[in-house]
């Protein structure tokens, strides 16, 4: 990793400067001015007395300003410095730092930045280097800069150093001694240290005396950089002056630095003979946030994001989106979309704050892609946290209290929850974790906050995550005779803080089984680095023909949605179709002794509704979000409930579950349930070998009619049914299907 810019001082070349300079400064914009400079740099003291000292000082500390440079502008640089004299020293380092600040300023400008800050040289290299490594032999510390990707794993407090010690000479005189102690500062050595070595004999003049900020910050490899077979590494970083505090534990950072040794006095005493640890002294950091991601949205990202809002499908256009690599599960996609965009949190007169992240729970048979989803929502995604019920515990979850080694204090380190917030949690394996560990996260799904009262340390934590999980059912199998909470190890206080619960079943149909296994094997030689992609993407199964939306497209939609768009709730909504709906709900709950329905889904329809609307990038909410929202709380309902009930809640609420559907997928659910009965009927009474079902046509018009469908003809010619292997003979009034072999099927 060589990034060393090559510097020297009047032969650095760089853009040209516009604009009157300071007097006395030339700008060496040819290489004869250039030569001429270092020929007049070259000559005696008394020839320059022309240049006043004190306004070459003036003009460096004014343009001695924070920014960005390429540093493919500094290529070329001749990397020898020429040799001053001993008087001629200070005077040459403050025009070479003039020289160098001029060309890096006008470069900020052209690039627009605007960050300022005191520090020696500003350049931050094109690429992004990992956490440096000290594998190897012999090992040097050039000052160059380097970029590392990293994430936040532990950050100090923030401490006062020196910068300029005042001390007073008489009653009424001071002056001022620059404290070049970098080092020191460094090493966090305490204020009334640093003081101890001036001149005992002169009072410090407090006031006068010029500080600034100083942090310790912890960097860890990001997960998905670290290679295989290795532990994530960690640096420590030292920032300074308005640095401080820009980033949290947690946080994914670009930090821009000069990678050096430091003295640690307590690595001597360890290992008996001198020994360095190395720090970044960072010099610039850039937070990935919703905010920056924001931020860096050009006009063209906006304009294609707007533009791709005004699709009148643009829901379905994402939900295809979700997890393009997991063949169906329409309903857990659906609710990870609105989980990822998320309702609007209110604090009403800052008493009570009402959370709008939506939770979701995913629960069912192994091998249906639980871990997968989870996995998928971790890379698309701007914040995200991954864990798992057996390898967290209630403190890695939530925070711990943890002994300093170095000062012997206690300190507060964030958990799971905590590094998420403003994101989403993911916790994989939610039903391998005890109850007591469950019973901490209680506070943290509902309030959003972790409160603390260990070792003397009383506080409270921000956790404004969305939190998504998944469980494996008791036994392996999801079991239909039983009710979800019979189905889980699960507490009903805990069932409740979860918006949206998913069932997922590994059921055997013979169509569906083909189609899926077409596309597991089509997805394997679309992503296959010598395979044909166009022969695969032609095999794999297109869903409703609907368009996806790139995977970058897709996180940049998700995040402007976020930070731009605030939906709210008007009166002219159907305030008594949400009534009725919780009171049939509370009905049938009692009645069937299923999951207990509180307020707290009412708060999660409108959450729903919220995300819907954000989805459309609207910032008010129409009757199709509240409709859209009870349709998925109706359906998070029903499926956990038990198979014998399931039927006749479906009926009940049969208006609610048809909005926003096609009438050929209704009706292909229909005759899907109806080929499932018959087959397994006639299997029992002919064996495996049958292969070809047959259906009455007037069952199947009553069953639609039931739903208000008085028109089946259209459905036969659809491409849904025609995909299926379904025919309609109308001489016979029957609906055929032809179904693959058994043998084929069973291997």
């Amino acid at each position: 990793m060589n990034m060393q810019p090559q510097v020297s001082g009047p032969n650095l070349p760089g853009p040209n400067l516009s604009g009157p300079l300071p007097p006395g400064v030339q700008q060496p914009g040819t290489p004869q001015q250039a030569q001429q400079m270092q020929q007049q740099m070259a000559q005696p003291q008394e020839k320059l007395d022309n240049i006043s000292k004190g306004t070459l000082k003036t003009t460096a500390q004014a343009i001695h300003q924070n920014g960005l440079v390429d540093v493919g502008s500094l290529k070329g640089m001749d990397v020898t410095v020429p040799r001053h004299d001993k008087h001629m020293e200070e005077f040459y380092s403050i025009c070479d730092q003039i020289e160098l600040h001029l060309k890096t300023s006008i470069e900020c400008l052209n690039q627009g930045t605007s960050s300022q800050r005191y520090l020696p040289l500003p350049v931050a290299p094109t690429r992004t280097e990992p956490l440096p490594n000290q594998d190897g032999g012999t090992l040097t510390y050039p000052q160059f800069l380097a970029t590392v990707r990293s994430q936040v794993s532990y950050a100090k407090e923030v401490h006062d150093t020196l910068m300029a010690a005042a001390q007073n000479i008489a009653p009424t005189e001071w002056k001022t001694q620059t404290v070049k102690k970098l080092k020191a500062a460094a090493q966090n050595i305490e204020l009334d240290h640093l003081l101890t070595k001036l001149k005992p004999s002169s009072a410090i003049n407090m006031e006068q005396t010029v500080y600034r900020n100083y942090q310790k910050i912890t960097l860890q490899e990001s997960p998905g950089r670290i290679p295989a077979g290795r532990i994530p590494r960690s640096k420590d970083c030292i920032m300074l002056a308005d640095l401080c505090d820009r980033c949290k534990p947690g946080d994914e950072i670009d930090v821009t630095g000069v990678y050096t040794n430091n003295y640690d006095g307590s690595l001597n005493t360890e290992n008996g003979f001198p020994v360095f640890s190395t720090v970044i002294m960072a010099n610039h950091i850039v937070v990935k946030d919703c905010k920056q991601i924001v931020q860096s949205l050009t006009d063209e990202d906006i304009s294609t994001i707007l533009k791709l809002s005004k699709d009148h499908r643009i829901v379905d256009r994402i939900i295809a989106s979700i997890g393009p690599s997991i063949y169906g599960h329409e309903y857990i996609k659906r609710g990870i979309a609105l989980a990822l965009f998320g309702g609007e949190s209110k604090n009403p007169g800052d008493k009570h704050k009402l959370r709008g992240d939506i939770n979701m729970l995913i629960c069912g048979d192994p091998g249906t892609a639980k871990s997968q989803f989870l996995k998928y929502v971790e890379k698309i995604a701007p914040r995200a946290v991954f864990t798992t019920g057996q390898g967290a515990s209630a403190v890695g979850l939530t925070a711990y209290v943890r002994r300093s080694p170095a000062t012997r204090e206690w300190t507060l380190e964030a958990g799971a929850l905590v590094l998420a917030d403003q994101g989403v949690c993911l916790i994989d394996e939610f039903d391998k974790m005890n109850d007591a560990d469950r019973t901490s996260i209680h506070e943290a799904m509902e309030q959003q906050s972790i409160s603390i009262s260990k070792a003397g340390i009383v506080t409270s934590l921000q956790a404004r995550c969305s939190v998504i999980a998944a469980a494996n059912p008791i036994g392996g199998r999801y079991d239909a005779t039983m009710t979800f909470s019979e189905n889980v190890t699960l507490s009903q206080p805990i069932l409740s803080r979860f918006d949206i619960l998913c069932v997922v079943r590994d059921e055997v149909d013979p169509m569906q089984d083909q189609h899926l296994a077409k596309f597991v094997v089509a997805s394997h030689m679309r992503h296959h680095p010598s395979g044909k992609k166009k022969n695969a993407q032609d095999e794999a199964p297109v869903a409703g023909n609907v368009e996806p939306i790139p995977q970058e497209l897709l996180k940049k939609y998700i995040v402007y949605g976020k930070e731009n768009v605030h939906p709210q709730l008007r009166s002219s909504i159907d305030q008594d179709k949400v009534a009725s709906m919780y009171s049939q709900l509370r009905q049938e709950s009692q009645a069937t002794g299923s999951m207990p329905i509180t307020v707290r889904h009412v708060e999660s329809i409108i959450r729903m509704a919220e995300a819907n609307a954000r989805m459309h990038l609207r910032d008010h909410v129409l009757e199709d979000d509240i409709n859209m929202a009870i349709r998925m709380m109706l359906e998070s309902f029903i499926e956990t409930q038990k198979y014998s009930v399931m039927k006749s809640m479906k009926n009940t609420f049969q208006k609610y579950l048809s909005f926003k559907k096609d009438n050929s997928e209704l009706l292909y659910y229909i005759l899907r349930q109806m080929t499932l009965d018959q087959l397994t009927y006639i299997r029992c009474l002919r064996g495996p070998d049958a292969t070809t079902i047959e259906l009455n046509e007037k069952d199947f018009i009553d069953r639609a009619r039931l739903i208000d469908i008085h028109d089946v003809k259209p459905f036969y010619e659809s491409k849904i049914f025609k995909a299926n292997n379904y025919a309609y003979d109308s001489r016979r009034k029957l609906i055929i299907q032809t179904i693959p072999e058994a043998g084929v099927v069973e291997k």
